[in-house]
């Protein structure tokens, strides 16, 4: 494998990893959303329904590119897949906690 591939994949790799961390995990624990009047069980069924409700979201087809294209659509669909699931959660009436 000649240096300039090596060196382009250890990029690729590098910019996969950066991007990854960027995104952020849907809260399942439902520790940043509140309702009035509303369990902690409630909270918690309704967190992993709307989490449930985001599996499918911005799925993008396999481009069998890898690296950085890769990277850019993972990106994209935990984006996604986080704005669905706050609307999911607003929609039943809970409000993002301040800092949260």
């Amino acid at each position: 494998m000649s240096r300039d591939r090596t060196r382009a994949r250890l990029v690729a790799c590098a910019a996969a990893l950066a991007l990854a961390g960027c995104t952020a995990g849907l809260d399942v624990s439902g520790a940043r959303w509140s309702k009035p009047s509303a369990s902690v069980q409630e909270v918690t069924l309704d967190a992993m329904e709307c989490a449930r409700s985001t599996t499918d979201v911005g799925r993008t087809p396999d481009l069998l590119i890898g690296g950085v294209a890769d990277a850019v659509r993972f990106g994209i669909r935990e984006r996604t897949r986080q704005r669905v699931y706050e609307q999911c959660m607003t929609s039943r009436g809970y409000e993002r906690r301040p800092g949260a």
